[in-house]
């Protein structure tokens, strides 16, 4: 008999522990399930962004990009983009980021920068790309409307050395014929990144 009661316990047991493995298999299973679903859901929704920047930034042309030292202001002595942004769609705009890349002589890109030409002058969120519609307080009024046009300035807080170097004339870094010109002499391409209207 105590062979068989102490089978009895070990087959309880075994099946307790083989019991809770089963579940918790389950459990992790489904959670497992959830976060693959919020997954293709979140990759589904950047897919369409990406396809809705791509349809919109055909219609959306950014004009008169320069960049140069800034005199005034709170960024004095620092690198400012200057241009402007058309809507030429029929929606409004209400929150778009764009990446400017400078590019020297050969059209090798030097320096990128991402801002929201729309947000004022030393933007709001210098890392992520977070929709400024999602903040509380936000208002509308900022919005590029459909057909219009918007001059914006947006100072680079992380500019780099030769970027600073060309565009500051007190560095005495720059050729005879350049140092009157205190504006970048390269050229610019600019790309839609995102877009919500």
């Amino acid at each position: 008999m105590f062979i068989k009661s102490k089978s009895i316990v070990v087959a309880a047991v075994s099946s307790i522990v083989v019991s809770a493995a089963l579940v918790f298999t389950l459990i992790g299973y489904y959670m497992y399930i959830e976060l693959k679903i919020r997954d293709d859901e979140k990759t589904s929704i950047d897919s369409l962004r990406k396809v809705q920047s791509q349809i919109f930034s055909k219609q959306i042309d950014v004009s008169q990009l320069t960049c140069a030292i800034e005199k005034s202001d709170g960024g004095r002595g620092r690198p400012t983009i200057r241009g402007i942004i058309k809507n030429g769609s029929t929606r409004d705009i209400y929150d778009i980021v764009l990446k400017v890349k400078f590019l020297d002589v050969s059209g090798a890109s030097l320096y990128e920068v991402i801002f929201r030409p729309l947000e004022p002058t030393y933007g709001t969120n210098p890392i992520g790309h977070i929709s400024q519609s999602h903040l509380l307080g936000y208002s509308r009024k900022n919005a590029l409307k459909a057909k219009e046009s918007n001059a914006f300035k947006r100072v680079i807080l992380n500019s780099p050395k030769e970027i600073l170097s060309f565009l500051d004339t007190r560095k005495g870094q720059r050729p005879a014929s350049l140092k009157k010109s205190r504006a970048w002499t390269g050229s610019y391409a600019w790309e839609v990144i995102s877009v919500s209207l």
